[in-house]
């Protein structure tokens, strides 16, 4: 991890501050706690932010979190919240999680920004990208290619690439990925 990294907790409650604060103890991560409007907050690229949902209560600030949509932010879920907002997020946390996933979340957004590899828009190639739609949404290799009009061995070696470059092997996963990168609408899925 960057050691120029920060987590900063956007939340009304300081009680959910001080719990954030002893899971992330053992973390050599300098935190803080905001109370904040976020509906005009400019996001910093060094810092993950977690931010209670209870804040999303405006259009602007989901307009505000849309446009940082590639900073690193996860969603702490403390009331009811729009799946399609959910999607503006890299993460999310439920009251219900445990130390350990809270941190392996927190500590794979850091690792995934810190990596830097490549912009998570520029990941996947634009025709690898029309592949994984076709994937995702049933098609399959013979279909794909006739669709593309590219041989059945190209699609292969497109979803090999796919694979590669994600980390991500079964077609659930790919799926996931998709929603959560915008590739496909969720409305989408057969």
């Amino acid at each position: 991890m960057n050691a120029n990294n920060k987590i900063t907790i956007l939340t009304n409650s300081q009680i959910i501050f001080n719990g954030f604060l002893y899971i992330l103890k053992n973390i050599n991560i300098q935190t803080d706690w905001h109370n904040l409007d976020i509906a005009n907050y400019d996001f910093d690229s060094n810092t993950l932010y977690i931010i209670d949902s209870i804040l999303l209560h405006n259009d602007s600030v989901i307009h505000n979190i849309k446009k940082n949509s590639n900073k690193k932010l996860i969603c702490l879920q403390t009331t009811y919240i729009n799946k399609e907002i959910l999607n503006y997020f890299k993460d999310f946390i439920t009251l219900s999680d445990n130390s350990e996933v809270i941190i392996k979340k927190i500590q794979n957004i850091l690792n995934q920004h810190d990596d830097n590899l490549e912009s998570d828009e520029n990941i996947l190639s634009d025709r690898e990208i029309e592949v994984l739609k076709l994937v995702v949404s049933g098609h399959q290799n013979k279909e794909i290619a006739d669709l593309l009009n590219i041989s059945i061995n190209t699609v292969i070696t497109h979803r090999k690439n796919i694979s590669q470059k994600t980390g991500i092997k079964s077609l659930s996963g790919l799926t996931i990925y998709a929603v959560l990168k915008n590739i496909i609408s969720i409305d989408n899925i057969s």
